[in-house]
């Protein structure tokens, strides 16, 4: 006997993966609600495996937990839609109806596009047009899995870069300060502080398309992205509100980075970081006095960082999201 509550059961399942998987590699924001979750277990889980730091095979692994969810449901799915019906497959020479395991094969070569052959055929021709429709949902989602895996590697490869180049000014936010310091200003400094813009807030666009690219963590602290950018911010905070009037860079040289910055913070604040308890210590400004790069009173600058406590909550919990702490940034 046909039964109408498998072929809803099995169609609404297989519209929730067609949701996800669109809304996960189409749509500009986001992962869709299962997928979503699922890489934010997975990446949970490594890092509770890896003492706090996710592991290399973190980011792959969402990717592939990911695709398994999409096909295993579809697959499910599929299968409840043709078991509603025990004549919906047939053996095309007994007309003997298949069973359960027989129709799981099926529609898994349908969904894979590799053709049934002579072993078993639709049992009429309505059942002919939805076996066309599971080869097309099949080839679909694989295409569509296809270029998001694409995407991602691409997003990683520009984490990494956008790391180096926030990497090439200095090791610390005090380096960054110091080597640019030609005796009377920072001839230079500004020109790469105006290239970074656009990388960074490529970088934030791409969280916001592929939320798989936070899962991917890189070991090196150089190419780090979260550790690199933290550095980099700590060094905006000194040029802006440390270095004595006289002798800093203009606001629009050093404001459009931290603005670009700020909306990182937020998109990742979203749905991956949460800011830490207590703001991490102020930079040391040591190495900039014994530089000679002029200085602001102690007391103006503690009142800066005080100024930029939640953002710098934000950070330490961006750096600590990373498996790093604050010492890696450094703070002297």
């Amino acid at each position: 006997m046909p039964s109408p509550l498998l072929a809803v059961l099995g169609a609404a399942l297989v519209a929730l993966v067609l949701v996800d998987a669109l809304w996960t590699t189409v749509a500009p924001r986001g992962a869709g609600p299962v997928a979503g979750r699922i890489g934010r277990g997975v990446y949970a889980g490594a890092k509770a495996l890896g003492g706090g730091r996710a592991p290399g095979w973190t980011g792959p692994t969402a990717l592939v937990a990911a695709f398994l969810w999409w096909v295993g449901a579809l697959w499910l799915g599929w299968w409840l839609v043709f078991s509603a019906d025990p004549g919906s497959i047939v053996d095309p020479k007994t007309g003997a109806a298949a069973d359960a395991w027989s129709r799981a094969y099926v529609v898994g070569t349908y969904l894979t596009t590799l053709g049934l052959g002579a072993l078993w055929a639709p049992g009429s021709g309505a059942w002919g047009v939805v076996a066309s429709a599971v080869a097309l949902n099949g080839f679909a989602v694989v295409t569509l899995v296809v270029t998001y895996v694409l995407q991602v590697v691409g997003a990683v490869t520009g984490a990494r870069q956008l790391a180096g180049a926030a990497h090439a000014p200095g090791e610390t936010p005090q380096a960054v300060v110091t080597g640019a310091w030609t005796g009377s200003g920072f001839d230079g400094l500004a020109t790469h502080l105006a290239n970074l813009v656009p990388m960074v807030e490529a970088h934030g666009r791409r969280h916001e398309a592929y939320p798989a690219l936070h899962f991917f963590q890189s070991r090196e602290r150089r190419t780090s992205a979260p550790t690199m950018l933290a550095v980099l911010d700590e060094a905006l905070l000194l040029l802006a509100d440390c270095v004595a009037p006289e002798a800093r860079l203009a606001p629009a040289e050093v404001e459009p980075l931290r603005r670009v910055l700020g909306a990182y913070l937020d998109t990742l604040s979203v749905s991956f970081v949460d800011a830490a308890d207590v703001a991490p210590e102020a930079p040391s400004l040591a190495p900039l006095a014994t530089a000679g790069v002029p200085v602001v009173k102690g007391k103006k600058f503690a009142r800066a960082v005080e100024d930029q406590r939640q953002r710098r909550r934000c950070l330490l919990g961006l750096v600590r999201d990373a498996g790093r702490e604050w010492t890696d940034i450094p703070v002297a």
